[in-house]
């Protein structure tokens, strides 16, 4: 229904809808690809063509299945939507991934695994290349391991020791009996990402899309998400995992994000502003009440001393909410401006 995918899952107006629901601040169903939720990120990210160029993807809630990455360029994709991405699938590169920890950011902390293609004549675009997960499922019914049942065995031998599960989805439940304490969720929490080299095909310079494609094998969803890329024929890649300071893609006016409507509640808690003070509408489980594994997301309120958004992570000690730190970003306009994403030291270019 939309090739970035729909926030919360499939869902018509009067209707059950699957999937779960939506990220803090976002509609249920709102299009990935359209307004507002189609801009380009603050931190600008660049690849060359013929290079190749590290991509990675994290998990929730395992269900099996594969996964495959493509492009569309930007002013394309939402005419055009699948059939563009279909027609720009990317390349993998060599026959091993990587499984990267510290929340998937530590280019030091990762360990190679042999990957396993998907024959090219068994999916979709004929003649494209699909990875299969290599995170193993639990070995039970679908649900397995989330909901508080039982994670029997992993579906098949996992890439390291006790790499399976279903993963820190199972925490994600509003359901009677379902709730996981701060130590239940560091268990379930998958600390790490799977990360893969694709080739950057040769195509006309400018703005692309790039589309993460995984269909599980053990419910009848397809997860989809977004992110942008400028590709130039010449020059240097922009560095994959470099960690940046900027977190007002939420506060930025005209971006338009579900807190930058907040610039005049600073002083005030009352009326139309408490939306910017209490947790936002969405998935949002906060840090107390049924739910107590991770800070509830509010627009203001919850800054560190510094102004920033805090830092927190799973097992870290429990604080007591967590905003962006948008009045930081409203001091300065520079810092709701795009900016280039730290250049690579060397550039592998295939010939």
């Amino acid at each position: 229904m939309d090739p970035c995918g729909l926030a919360g899952g499939w869902h018509e107006k009067g209707s059950a809808y699957a999937g779960g629901e939506p990220p803090p601040g976002v509609p249920q169903g709102a299009a990935g690809s359209k307004f507002p939720y189609n801009q380009k990120t603050l931190a600008q990210t660049t690849w060359i063509v013929g290079s190749e160029v590290e991509v990675a993807w994290g998990i929730t809630a395992n269900h099996g299945g594969g996964y495959q990455y493509r492009i569309c360029p930007f002013d394309q994709y939402q005419k055009l939507g699948e059939v563009c991405f279909q027609q720009h699938a990317l390349d993998f590169v060599g026959d091993t991934q990587w499984i990267q920890f510290g929340h998937g950011m530590d280019v030091s902390n990762r360990t190679e695994i042999v990957a396993t293609a998907v024959p090219t004549d068994r999916v979709i675009p004929k003649g494209s290349t699909w990875r299969k997960n290599p995170i193993p499922p639990c070995h039970t019914p679908i649900s397995g391991g989330a909901l508080k049942t039982e994670c029997l065995r992993p579906e098949f031998t996992p890439p390291l020791p006790g790499l399976y599960g279903f993963g820190p989805g199972a925490c994600g439940s509003s359901l009677p009996g379902t709730t996981c304490s701060q130590k239940d969720f560091l268990k379930h929490n998958f600390d790490f990402g799977i990360v893969d080299k694709v080739k950057v095909p040769d195509v006309p310079e400018g703005d692309y899309v790039v589309s993460f494609r995984w269909d599980s094998e053990q419910t009848n969803q397809v997860w989809n998400s977004c992110a942008d890329v400028t590709i130039k024929t010449r020059g240097k890649g922009t560095r994959p995992f470099s960690v940046t300071e900027s977190t007002c893609e939420m506060c930025c006016v005209e971006r338009q994000a579900p807190c930058s409507n907040c610039t005049s509640c600073l002083n005030d808690k009352s009326g139309a502003c408490a939306y910017c003070w209490n947790r936002l509408p969405g998935y949002n489980p906060g840090g107390s009440g049924k739910q107590p594994y991770s800070p509830g997301f509010t627009c203001l309120g919850n800054e560190a001393a510094d102004g920033r958004a805090p830092q927190w992570n799973p097992g870290d000690e429990m604080i007591s909410g967590w905003s962006p730190g948008c009045p930081r970003c409203w001091s300065d306009a520079n810092l709701c401006k795009p900016f280039d994403r730290p250049e690579q030291a060397s550039l592998t270019v295939s010939v």
